[in-house]
């Protein structure tokens, strides 16, 4: 109910931003749309992944903080590239494929990109929210162009990583090819297959997988 004390500017500032890359990410999903139940579903997983992160992250510190001086660098090397990036992504990579990983609309590899892309922004945008409401609307702005400019920085090494991840989880296990995955299908959405990885149209598109872990 907190949120309706605030002003309501602030959170739109706040979640204005995750909504549009939600919308653009959904429409290049051109191959087969996934359900808005299973979309908003992943969102909730994200914002529900802060707070599991924030429990880890309190934990790890404590014991960081026995330890080690919280001046050292060591100290500070191991709580953000140990403990905050492995709470944080550790929880978000869980969630998803505790909500994906079986389900019947998983059947392209591409699904795996628009997933993952809603966990994370479902995360960034609770996130946002919470900046807004402790620093303003001067951090609205400085902490929404971030995110913008994450998801705009090096498209093709971000999107080489993204269809990497996901093709990775999924070419290795048995499944029949049903959607028509050519380059030119694949370009539109802004993926070459044959000038980032050289693989077939089986490779990033199947149907029916038999997932077994």
């Amino acid at each position: 109910m907190f949120l309706f004390y605030v002003n309501p500017i602030l959170i739109a500032a706040a979640v204005i931003p995750a909504i549009v890359l939600l919308r653009f990410v959904y429409k290049e999903d051109r191959l087969d749309k996934e359900s808005p139940g299973l979309l908003l579903s992943l969102v909730i997983f994200g914002i529900l992944s802060t707070f599991a992160a924030i429990v880890t992250e309190q934990i790890g510190e404590a014991i960081l903080g026995i330890l080690l001086p919280q001046s050292s660098t060591a100290y500070n090397v191991l709580l953000y590239f140990v403990v905050v990036a492995l709470s944080e992504e550790g929880f978000k990579y869980l969630l998803l494929k505790k909500r994906t990983w079986y389900s019947s609309e998983f059947n392209c590899q591409f699904d795996g990109v628009v997933y993952a892309v809603f966990v994370a922004l479902g995360f960034a945008l609770w996130e946002n929210i919470s900046y807004v409401l402790m620093y303003g609307l001067g951090t609205a702005a400085r902490s929404s162009a971030c995110l913008w400019a994450r998801f705009t920085a090096l498209p093709s090494a971000t999107t080489t990583l993204a269809t990497s991840t996901a093709a990775a989880a999924a070419a290795a296990l048995p499944c029949s090819c049903r959607c028509c995955c050519t380059a030119r299908t694949i370009s539109s959405q802004r993926m070459s297959t044959t000038a980032m990885h050289g693989s077939s149209s089986r490779s990033l598109c199947c149907s029916s997988p038999r997932r077994t872990a």
